[in-house]
């Protein structure tokens, strides 16, 4: 008989679309998650559908900016993302 077991961690994701003022997708755009608390960077790029996933990122406040070339970069800040907890947006 086995025995199943559930480990908690304390990694989540940042997941998103990444969209122009007019609603169409953005392909192709660095997006950056900087840990406000102790300054690592994780990094990701958008796919051909906008779509981005910044995968195991520590438990922790993130300042999210997004860049495309030949346009401003955009930031927003994420705060108190925890293991089965939404982020919170500022």
């Amino acid at each position: 008989m086995g025995v199943a077991t559930l480990a908690q961690s304390d990694r989540g994701s940042i997941t998103g679309t990444i969209a122009d003022p007019s609603g169409a997708v953005v392909a192709s755009a660095k997006v950056e998650a900087k840990n406000i608390d102790n300054g690592s960077i994780y990094e990701a790029g958008s796919s051909s559908t906008g779509n981005y996933v910044i995968p195991q990122l520590p438990t922790g406040n993130y300042e999210l900016t997004v860049t495309l070339t030949g346009l401003r970069s955009m930031s927003n800040r994420i705060s108190s993302c925890r293991w089965r907890r939404p982020c919170a947006s500022t």
